[in-house]
């Protein structure tokens, strides 16, 4: 069985924004998590904010390798990144994934004067 401090203690780390490294990075991450559990059993993905700095036009496509992913694995991806977001939502009217989205404060004190 992996350590999971051995898959956590090490970002991604593609310096130079190849699509391909990039997405074989992302493939081997997968992979260790895939048998990490007890008995071998399937971890979740956990990525924050692991697309950021990437080139714009390279976000997308490495988006949708995590999402044809997720079919086999949890995948939660965590960012304040507005390209991810703005993905994300449209991929969400599919129902292929599901968002969660922080509230704003007045969002906050509206939902609960509402009950």
């Amino acid at each position: 069985m992996t350590e999971v401090s051995s898959i956590t203690a090490n970002p991604l780390n593609v310096e130079d924004g190849d699509a391909a490294a990039l997405a074989h990075a992302l493939m081997a991450r997968l992979e260790v998590v895939r048998t990490a559990g007890p008995g071998g059993e399937s971890l979740p993905l956990i990525l924050d904010d692991s697309l950021r700095g990437i080139d714009h036009n390279l976000k997308a496509p490495l988006l949708e390798l995590l999402l044809h992913s997720s079919n086999n694995q949890q995948i939660l991806f965590l960012t304040e990144d507005s390209d991810v977001a703005d993905w994300a939502r449209v991929e969400a009217i599919t129902g292929e994934l599901s968002i969660l989205e922080p509230m704003a404060a007045d969002e906050t004190v509206a939902s609960n004067d509402a009950t």
